[in-house]
C-alpha cells in the first residue's frame, strides 16, 4: 500500500490575456492498495484511482498549455499522453477546456 498525493503545479499557460484555471488543484489518492484493486498492480490501461482534472481557459484570448517538466510517468498516467520535457497539450480558446484523466500507474 502506498499513499499518493499530487499537487497540480505541473501545468503552464502562455497568453497575454488567457487565464488557465485548474479544477481540482490537488489530487489525493489516499492509500492505494496495489494488490486488492480490480486491476492488479495498476497494470490495466487506465491505471488505478482515475481522477478527472479540468484545465479551462477563463481568459479572453487563446492559451497555449504545456507541462514544462512533463510528468512522473513511472507513477502517474495521463490518458492519451506520454511524458516528455516541454509536453504540449495544445491551444485552448476562451471558455474551452481539457479533461485530463490522471491515475496511479506504478509504484516503487
Amino acid at each position: 500500500m502506498k499513499s499518493l498525493f499530487c499537487m497540480l503545479s505541473l501545468f503552464a499557460g502562455c497568453s497575454s490575456s488567457g487565464t488557465l484555471e485548474i479544477d481540482p488543484t490537488e489530487l489525493d489518492w489516499g492509500v492505494v492498495d496495489f494488490h486488492n484493486e480490480d486491476c492488479m498492480d495498476c497494470s490495466c490501461s487506465n491505471g488505478c484511482g482515475v481522477k478527472e482534472v479540468f484545465l479551462t481557459n477563463t481568459g479572453e484570448a487563446p492559451l497555449s498549455v504545456w507541462m514544462p517538466q512533463g510528468f512522473d510517468n513511472a507513477h502517474l498516467c495521463i490518458d492519451g499522453y506520454s511524458s516528455q520535457p516541454q509536453l504540449s497539450l495544445g491551444e485552448l480558446q476562451p471558455d474551452e477546456f481539457y479533461l485530463l484523466r490522471i491515475s496511479v500507474c506504478g509504484y516503487e
